[in-house]
């Protein structure tokens, strides 16, 4: 008896330990996220919003409500569209120079049953805000400048949802992501927010899986009418051999998904890196007057965040267009890091033209089931 009862504290011993040690990877690596070069001027920025989220209850959030509605008036509104009527699902995001992307971007989404986007075109120069305004159900925004004031746009998300989407739900996902669940070709998204409420929830958890073709990102080009998942099909597993790919570490509350597919690929081309990178993101919310989009691997308040992920973003970025947004964002100037790390990967592919994510592990998306039976997003129960 006492050596089983030894045995069952040693494994509380150590069971605290590993617990104590998820953690501090969590808050290291959160803070590694935000920590550009010493002498850049957004770190210090930047730095102190994010790693407040360490707080307990988050003390300055009435204050990042305060700025973000503040954060509206560096917004043109281009085209007004006027109040999102009742029972409809507001789309809302940040682009820059998006061309290629959006529509398809817009296809997937209207087939959800999206009626209404209200998007903010950030300083774009590729015929972006042009293509928008011909679309009739995109409500838009003009902004040149003040994307790292706004924390990467999030203050713009946050005011723009509390101004359109209160007491409402609200999708919030960028240009390169495509949200996907099980039964979606039977159930838009009106359902997906019934679902949740029956559940007793006020958002949706996704797994962010970053997409991409079996050929060279230099040679991935997206034709006129081609979809995103056409030509970027394959994601990575959990793990293959002996690499791991993702991996979920359990924290207070809920557990969370990292990634160490980039790394492999590319690995630490900046300082400020960490090797494991946050691929979640909650995408779907119901917005009230506490409700605030600071970091959205970990939106406010904490105690909404589900454990249960019911849905995942396919992210369409490494296209053959990478090299030109990399460094187009680089230019302005205005991310955590002051464009170093996309100037960084921008460099990675021109200097090796035929630079793939494909290998021999790579697993081929055929519908949300692919996903559930890799472990990536959970089985819906639509009765």
């Amino acid at each position: 008896m006492l050596k089983k009862t030894w045995k069952l504290v040693h494994e509380l011993q150590s069971f605290r330990r590993r617990r104590q040690q998820q953690v501090q990877r969590s808050r290291v690596g959160l803070l590694q996220q935000v920590n550009p070069p010493v002498n850049s001027p957004k770190r210090a920025y930047t730095e102190k919003w994010v790693s407040s989220l360490l707080s307990p209850g988050w003390p300055r959030h009435r204050e990042y409500l305060e700025l973000s509605d503040a954060s509206l008036r560096d917004l043109s509104e281009v085209r007004s569209l006027g109040v999102v009527p009742n029972g409809e699902v507001p789309l809302i995001t940040v682009v820059h120079n998006e061309m290629s992307r959006l529509p398809d971007f817009l296809r997937h989404y209207r087939e959800l049953g999206v009626r209404r986007f209200i998007i903010v075109d950030h300083s774009s120069d590729d015929g972006t805000s042009e293509f928008l305004l011909h679309q009739p159900d995109v409500h838009l925004f003009r902004a040149e400048s003040g994307y790292y004031k706004a924390l990467s746009g999030q203050m713009w998300i946050t005011g723009l949802a509390r101004r359109f989407a209160m007491g409402r739900w609200a999708l919030h996902v960028d240009a390169d992501e495509h949200l996907v669940y099980e039964g979606m070709e039977s159930h838009g998204i009106a359902e997906l927010c019934q679902m949740l409420e029956k559940r007793g929830e006020t958002r949706l958890y996704a797994a962010m899986l970053d997409m991409y073709s079996s050929i060279p990102i230099s040679e991935a080009r997206l034709a006129p009418g081609t979809k995103l998942i056409d030509l970027a099909p394959y994601f990575d597993p959990f793990a293959h051999e002996d690499f791991t790919f993702y991996e979920r570490i359990t924290l207070p509350g809920r557990a969370r998904l990292l990634g160490y597919n980039r790394t492999r690929a590319f690995g630490n081309l900046t300082v400020a890196e960490s090797s494991a990178w946050p691929m979640e993101k909650f995408p779907l919310s119901r917005w009230h007057d506490r409700t605030a989009y600071c970091w959205v691997h970990c939106p406010f308040p904490f105690d909404e965040n589900p454990s249960h992920q019911f849905g995942a973003l396919l992210h369409f970025r490494f296209l053959g267009n990478f090299v030109e947004f990399n460094r187009s964002v680089a230019e302005l100037g205005e991310v955590w890091d002051g464009g170093l790390s996309y100037r960084k990967y921008a460099d990675k592919v021109v200097q090796q033209p035929l630079f793939s994510l494909y290998h021999a592990g790579s697993q081929h998306y055929h519908g949300a089931r692919t996903l559930i039976s890799e472990g990536f997003m959970e089985p819906i129960d639509w009765s």
